[in-house]
């Protein structure tokens, strides 16, 4: 696929930054090296002339139309170091699923990803309870994002049941069995699409780990990859990672109340995050059953089971 490269953009942005005399003497395009390596991530090295900086980075994405949408509203509406800073972007309305024909620039940050055992920084859970608060009332302004709704649900639940009949091979079939029959009767269930109608909901990144943050240094962080934002209970994005009670929730708490001037209301609290553990064990159990341990997949299916049934017994 060829891909849009408007190296002209860039260093307008970079002469009204550091002044209009700069010119390029020339760029450098190429894969971009690290966790989040894609086809479709290039960083850009411009080399520049009559400039206090000699080269400067940046990261060109090539994603949906969704994704830059949500980067360039975040960038207008809320200044948080902990989300990438867009400073040009472009859709292509006849072509909004093309990653080819959409894509957003972001500076190249110099860092590490954490490891996907690390627990989720106390300023990246400020950020999101800042991003949760502020579009609380807002959320419908984003009418390009999906809804995790009944519809939405069972796209994750079939994906599911795709992936476990693709790999009987790697479970024994004891296993096989126990899963497929959760996810059939979580399937079945009306309960989570209930649910999703009853909590209050926000713009959610959708997919919150630690394979996902980037660290700085050792005081700051940046949430990447919105490609899976969504609308949805605010709890989406913390049961993954963070435990009810914990330090890490008290932090998320008084973060929210200090953005909404609101306190957390603790049965919808609990109420979302019953439903979001059940949703994130759905959406990454087809990862579990390709590529992770037997015990893994069992967890996760445990998971959705007892949240099912707290969920039921609630309604």
């Amino acid at each position: 696929m060829s891909y849009q490269l408007p190296i002209e953009n860039l260093l307008e942005i970079v002469r009204r930054t550091h002044g209009n005399d700069i010119t390029l003497q020339s760029y450098e395009v190429a894969p971009l090296e690290g966790g989040y390596v894609a086809s479709s991530v290039m960083k850009i090295d411009l080399h520049l002339t009559d400039s206090p900086i000699q080269t400067l980075s940046f990261v060109q994405k090539h994603t949906t139309a969704a994704e830059v949408r949500t980067m360039k509203r975040l960038a207008e509406d809320i200044d948080l170091v902990e989300i990438p800073a867009s400073v040009d972007w472009h859709v292509d309305t006849h072509a909004a699923e093309q990653n080819g024909a959409n894509w957003f620039f972001i500076p190249f940050y110099e860092g590490s990803l954490l490891d996907f055992d690390d627990d989720l920084p106390h300023a990246v859970i400020r950020a999101l309870a800042r991003v949760h608060a502020y579009y609380a009332n807002r959320w419908r302004e984003f009418d390009w994002l999906p809804h995790v709704d009944t519809e939405f649900i069972t796209g994750l639940l079939q994906y599911a049941l795709s992936s476990l009949h693709e790999n009987t091979a790697r479970l024994p079939h004891t296993l096989f069995t126990e899963v497929a029959e959760i996810l059939q009767n979580t399937m079945d269930s009306p309960v989570l699409g209930q649910v999703y109608e009853r909590l209050p909901k926000t713009l959610t990144h959708g997919d919150v780990h630690a394979g996902n943050v980037f660290r700085l240094d050792d005081d700051n962080h940046i949430l990447f990859d919105w490609g899976n934002a969504r609308i949805a209970s605010a709890m989406l994005d913390l049961a993954n990672m963070v435990e009810m009670g914990s330090e890490a929730w008290n932090t998320y708490c008084t973060a929210w109340e200090a953005a909404s001037g609101e306190t957390l209301d603790p049965e919808s609290a609990q109420l979302g995050y019953d439903w979001a553990t059940a949703l994130v064990n759905i959406q990454y159990l087809p990862f579990a059953i390709t590529h992770l341990d037997p015990e893994s997949v069992q967890h996760m299916a445990g998971k959705i089971q007892k949240s099912l049934t707290i969920l039921q017994h609630r309604l």
